[in-house]
């Protein structure tokens, strides 16, 4: 035999092993701990030309492949899911055998899925992003609704997108209104509108989305129980002092009205029912705050007054026939 031609033989076979290899390198890169099919995005393990053939006959859900130009599949997991094989296995260097992996991208943190979106996964290389409640975009991108877009707030109120998963807003009434703030609701209004038979109107503030007003120079001085069905014809009732923000705001309320000089108001508080048992107008008992001047002895006194001083406001015991300028409080809805 010609060793020439034996060594142009073993040459060309080489040559060939050489072209297939860089055939698969140019389809496929390694990514992770598999191979992944540049052309169809698919993610597979290379096995041996054994495991291959094991697979084919035994496993259900399988798809082994040889690589090689211009060469079919060696065998395949058909439709019914029943292993079968088209051609025989060649134990060759010339052929790269692979099984198609099913691939979780959401799983395994390769989706380009937003963190507002939710990872579906469809069919080996590929998966779906889906926004949130509360998002809108593609999935890759997601950005909050902005509710206030909508203009659900009266014209006297300032909007609040809430942060999703929340479809809303929160509408907050301006200085000197009240109300739900809603164009569906209530909306606001200021408090001289809703209640107009209290005067001076400038004498109105609003905390808690409630009403109060005081009563000034000119306003008449009443007695306890005048001046509580005073507040009440108004659908209110004399200030409730259940916590020190309410005492706080009312404190700096009386500093600019027009009767900040007067030093005492009645508010809605009594015992007069129970001697020693302090209820507010509205019928529930005092609690575990109080600012009372003095613990002395007052049985012959019933009503609660707020006195005050330019640094100081407390609370004093007073007859109940007295004559004084008061403090309503009145709606929590922005109704009478």
């Amino acid at each position: 035999m010609d060793h020439r031609w034996v060594c142009l033989t073993i040459f060309l076979v080489l040559m060939a092993d050489t072209a297939r290899s860089q055939d698969f390198l140019q389809r496929f890169q390694y990514i992770g701990n598999m191979y992944s099919d540049l052309a169809t995005a698919e993610r597979f393990d290379v096995i041996d030309i054994a495991e291959c053939a094991r697979r084919c006959y035994e496993a259900t859900d399988y798809y082994c492949q040889s690589f090689e130009v211009g060469y079919n599949a060696i065998c395949y997991t058909n439709e019914n899911n029943r292993a079968t094989t088209s051609v025989n296995m060649y134990e060759s260097n010339n052929f790269v055998y692979y099984e198609r992996k099913e691939v979780d991208e959401c799983a395994e943190g390769t989706a380009n899925c937003s963190p507002q979106a939710t990872c579906s996964n469809v069919t080996p290389g590929s998966f779906t992003c889906s926004c949130n409640a509360g998002y809108t975009g593609n999935g890759v991108t997601c950005t909050d609704i902005d509710a206030c877009l909508a203009n659900p707030c009266d014209a006297q109120a300032t909007c609040t997108d809430n942060p999703a998963p929340a479809l809303d807003a929160t509408c907050t009434c301006n200085t000197g209104y009240t109300g739900d703030g809603l164009v569906s609701g209530t909306g606001c209004a200021a408090c001289s509108t809703l209640y107009s038979g209290l005067n001076p109107s400038h004498n109105f503030g609003v905390y808690q989305n409630q009403c109060f007003w005081s009563g000034s120079f000119r306003t008449p001085r009443l007695n306890y129980m005048a001046a509580k069905q005073a507040c009440q014809d108004e659908g209110g009732t004399l200030a409730m002092i259940k916590d020190e923000a309410t005492q706080t705001f009312l404190r700096t309320h009386l500093r600019g009205t027009s009767g900040h000089r007067q030093r005492s108001y009645w508010i809605g508080l009594d015992d007069r029912d129970a001697e020693g048992t302090f209820l507010w107008n509205d019928g529930t008992p005092l609690g575990e705050y109080d600012e009372f001047r003095s613990d002395a002895p007052n049985r012959a006194r019933d009503c609660v007054t707020l006195w005050r001083t330019r640094r100081v406001a407390r609370w004093d015991i007073r007859d109940c026939s007295v004559l004084k300028p008061y403090i309503c409080q009145l709606g929590g809805n922005g109704s009478k």
